[in-house]
């Protein structure tokens, strides 16, 4: 595509049909979307993390909610919190959590600078947010100093 004005492409593609991308039809519905995947991948957790129950659970990069409910939902006792760098994530993950009834923390923060103690959380989850993080090795390396030595 050497050649071709980043303008014309653009223009080409204003043309064609958006995909629709279930979830994306507004905050609620993305919310259920995280949640029905969350469920999905739950179930997969203990086979290589081990359970989630009981202690602390930390979601990076929480979204707006959905899975951090599935957290809590399953985690058999758990302190769920989710963190996110977006203030408009973190209100609607906690009204998601409140709408499902579940008790979760919710921070804001980034997760190159994680707002909490060493060795704070005995389990650490980062799903579908590593891609986002514009620093991921210091993402990593804030991920190993919050989770309790031999943590998840």
């Amino acid at each position: 595509m050497a050649g071709i004005p980043a303008e014309l492409i653009y223009r080409i593609d204003r043309i064609f049909l958006r995909p629709r991308v279930g979830g994306r039809e507004s905050a609620p519905a993305y919310s259920e979307w995280e949640y029905r995947t969350g469920m999905a991948l739950v179930e997969r957790y203990p086979a290589y993390f081990g359970g989630i129950g009981g202690g602390r659970l930390l979601d990076i990069g929480c979204g707006l909610g959905g899975k951090t409910v599935v957290y809590a939902e399953k985690g058999a006792g758990a302190l769920v919190t989710g963190v996110d760098i977006d203030p408009l994530n973190c209100a609607g993950a906690a009204s998601f959590a409140g709408v499902r009834g579940r008790r979760i923390d919710v921070a804001c923060g980034d997760a190159r600078a994680l707002p909490f103690r060493d060795g704070s959380f005995d389990f650490v989850v980062a799903n579908d947010s590593m891609e986002h993080f514009s620093d991921p090795a210091k993402a990593l390396g804030e991920i190993a100093r919050v989770t309790r030595k031999g943590g998840s």
